[in-house]
């Protein structure tokens, strides 16, 4: 059984739940994975993505809860593709802004860890290379 509020969710408000990025940066990330999914395979897709969500409102999600949301990002996903037209017309990023945009998101993990502990670049960075 879901919960009320995963349950009552439209798909663009699971998408902005959820997901972090643009829809445009969550496909070029998958169609350039080491095992690449393309847009042609939304559901397989969504289902990888959602199986790295940890928790809702403090608690593990249920397979059903996990299906749903994936569910719903597929279709936020085609609505999304739809309004551009096609499939054939989306426009993805090239894998060297891929790799920009990660340099730019560890920049400002980095600089959120520094400011909000106050500790220099070393040690913010030494949290991650201990892991």
């Amino acid at each position: 059984m879901l919960r009320k509020v995963i349950a009552n969710l439209t798909a663009q408000q699971a998408w902005d739940i959820y997901v972090s990025t643009s829809e445009k940066l969550f496909l070029s990330n998958f169609r350039l994975d080491t095992n690449p999914i393309y847009a042609t395979e939304l559901k397989k897709m969504c289902d990888r993505y959602v199986a790295d969500i940890p928790t809702g409102d403090g608690k593990l999600f249920t397979t059903d809860e996990l299906d749903h949301i994936s569910n719903l990002l597929v279709k936020h996903l085609e609505n999304y593709i739809n309004g551009l037209g096609g499939i054939d017309k989306i426009k993805y990023y090239a894998e060297e802004d891929l790799k920009e945009i990660a340099k730019q998101e560890w920049e400002d993990i980095i600089r959120a860890i520094m400011k909000k502990y106050g500790v220099t670049r070393e040690v913010a960075e030494a949290v991650f290379e201990r892991r």
